[in-house]
């Protein structure tokens, strides 16, 4: 994998080991914040309990404009049910 991703600059080699590049950070915080979106609707909304493979599933396939819509409409939530912090989008900044 580390290779892979090598490939696609996303990773830099030094002296002191390994390190990712901004944008897979970018992406990661992307995922988190789309998966604690989905627990939140899950729970509160549909009050459903969460299903963490489900989840999985369909962050993969969230758009910017479809992770805003849900944010705005669960009221920018800023903590998932499990209390951890939800990474803020440019809809909680308007």
């Amino acid at each position: 994998m580390l290779k892979k991703i090598k490939e696609k600059n996303m990773i830099i080699y030094n002296k002191t080991g390994v390190s990712l590049t901004e944008s897979v950070y970018q992406i990661g915080s992307t995922m988190i914040r789309n998966s604690r979106l989905l627990e939140v609707m899950m729970e509160n909304t549909l009050k459903i309990e969460i299903n963490e493979e489900m989840v999985c599933g369909i962050e993969h396939h969230m758009n910017r404009q479809f992770t805003d819509a849900l944010c705005t409409m669960l009221n920018h939530p800023r903590k998932c049910p499990h209390d951890y912090d939800i990474p803020l989008g440019v809809c909680c900044q308007r």
